[in-house]
């Protein structure tokens, strides 16, 4: 571990059954994290012998914890930290050697309650969809750079007196979901400041297809996401990719295809379909300089095609989740 820095941090990273990659999560977490830190492993519901030689060590306390999902397991590691500092890790992402660094010196001099990562530009999966996701992730944090009011599980620090007053985690959460959202939600009611800092970044490890991204987006990320905002009265925050440009895509992405497939039986509507994919991508037009930079011109149209289809599975979460009655939290 490398030297001291200001801050006193525990880091607990929740891990699931037969996890691919939490032994190159620990490495890199114990090659940068801050001499003094502690670091925390929960396994979901199993046991393992792969990381006794850190436990050996004396480097990591493991525990094993009945099978209840991350919140669940995060929460048990917050109550078995020692420090004032809590950073929440997933163990599907790499920290960089300056992750640690960066987020205690800006905690440090910023005076706030907690800060919230960014994954980086060099994703590790190949795949289009893959990179696609990935980036596009990295594309709203960098965008929303000292945004505050939520939270994020994949690398998100917050003072343990704040966690402790809000009651940490819900592990009523038993998929990863928007936990983590539902978390920042409590801490802002609190009046505690988690900011988005963009320059504190690590490398998303996920391989996504087209089943699990669409699956994902529509009933773990959109309809749970807008239940939270319908219960906490969050409609007149925008943050990350709920603002009103992000809304005002899910419209045009929805109504592209529609004017296309119209375009089969009227050939009027195929200039309507031409002016909405202009028009989605005028406002998208951020995005595209950004993803220019990081896909080939053939990639692009596949970039295109991904950016409806998210967009269309969101809105149809959304849709999911407004006519979804509300049940007490």
């Amino acid at each position: 571990m490398s030297v001291p820095l200001p801050l006193s941090l525990s880091i607990i990273i929740p891990v699931k059954r037969d996890d691919p990659f939490i032994e190159r999560c620990a490495d890199a977490v114990l090659q940068s994290a801050p001499s003094g830190t502690e670091v925390i492993i929960v396994l979901d519901g199993w046991e393992t012998d792969i990381l006794e030689h850190f436990v050996a060590d004396g480097k990591v306390r493991m525990f094993s914890h009945p099978s209840a999902g991350p919140a669940a397991c995060r929460h048990f590691g917050a109550c078995q930290a020692k420090h004032d500092w809590l950073c929440f890790l997933d163990s599907d992402v790499i920290v960089l050697k300056d992750t640690f660094k960066k987020a205690m010196l800006s905690l440090h001099h910023s005076g706030d309650d907690g800060l919230i990562g960014s994954y980086d530009d060099q994703p590790e999966a190949s795949s289009t969809v893959s990179r696609f996701r990935n980036l596009l992730h990295h594309y709203h944090h960098q965008r929303n750079h000292g945004t505050s009011g939520v939270f994020w599980g994949a690398f998100g620090i917050v003072r343990r007196a704040a966690y402790v007053k809000t009651g940490g985690f819900d592990p009523a959460f038993r998929n990863a979901s928007v936990e983590d959202i539902e978390l920042g939600y409590r801490l802002a009611m609190h009046g505690f400041v988690v900011r988005i800092r963009s320059e504190v970044q690590v490398c998303h490890l996920k391989r996504w297809t087209l089943r699990n991204m669409i699956h994902t987006d529509i009933w773990l990320r959109a309809m749970p996401w807008t239940i939270l905002m319908r219960r906490y009265r969050r409609w007149g925050e925008r943050p990350l990719n709920t603002s009103v440009r992000e809304q005002f895509s899910a419209l045009l992405a929805c109504m592209t295809p529609l004017a296309l497939a119209g375009s089969c039986l009227s050939e009027w509507m195929l200039p309507v379909s031409t002016g909405l994919l202009l028009c989605f991508l005028v406002v998208q037009r951020d995005f595209y300089r950004f993803a220019l930079r990081r896909f080939n011109m053939i990639q692009i149209p596949q970039v295109l095609c991904l950016h409806h289809i998210y967009f269309c599975s969101a809105a149809f979460g959304w849709l999911l989740a407004t006519v979804t009655p509300l049940t007490d939290p």
